[in-house]
C-alpha cells in the first residue's frame, strides 16, 4: 500500500531525528526526539509525541509542491537513511529509491542543507525554490 503520509516505516522503528529537504539543499522540515521514540507514520508538519520541531523554529513548514523533489534523511539507534521521492500533494510525498547504513558523522554534518547526504535525483524536476 502507498504510503499517505510524509514518511513511513514498516514497522515501528525508533527515530532519533527526521528532516525533509527540497532536491535544492533547501531544508523544509526537521523534528528531534526529545526521548527514545518508535514511530510508524509521520505527518508533513506535525510533530509527533515524543519530538520536538527544530525547523522552522516557529510556525508550519511551507506547502511542497506537487511534483518537487524531496529527500527523507532520518536517523535511528544505529543507522541513518536517506530516501528519494517526489511530492504528490502538499504534505504527501511518494519515494522510491533509498539507501542506509552506520551513521557517519555528528548530526550536523548528517542533516546539513545541500551536504553529501542529498546527492541530487537525475530527472527529477526542479522545486519551486531550485528555479523551477
Amino acid at each position: 500500500m502507498p504510503c499517505r503520509h510524509a514518511a513511513c516505516f514498516d514497522v515501528a522503528t525508533p527515530v532519533s531525528r527526521l528532516e525533509l529537504h527540497a532536491a535544492c539543499g533547501e531544508r523544509l522540515w526537521a523534528i528531534q526526539a526529545t526521548e527514545r521514540t518508535l514511530v510508524t507514520d509521520v505527518d508533513y508538519g506535525v510533530v509527533p509525541p515524543g519530538f520536538r520541531q527544530i525547523f522552522p523554529i516557529h510556525g508550519n513548514p511551507r506547502p511542497l509542491a506537487k511534483g518537487e523533489c524531496i529527500i527523507l534523511l532520518w536517523r535511528g539507534d544505529d543507522q541513518f537513511a536517506q530516501h528519494h521521492g517526489v511530492a504528490v500533494s502538499p504534505s504527501v510525498v511518494n519515494y522510491g529509491g533509498w539507501q542506509s547504513g552506520p551513521p557517519k558523522g555528528t548530526d550536523d554534518v548528517l542533516f546539513a542543507p545541500g551536504g553529501a547526504n542529498e546527492a541530487r535525483e537525475q530527472g527529477c524536476p526542479a522545486g519551486p525554490k531550485c528555479g523551477g
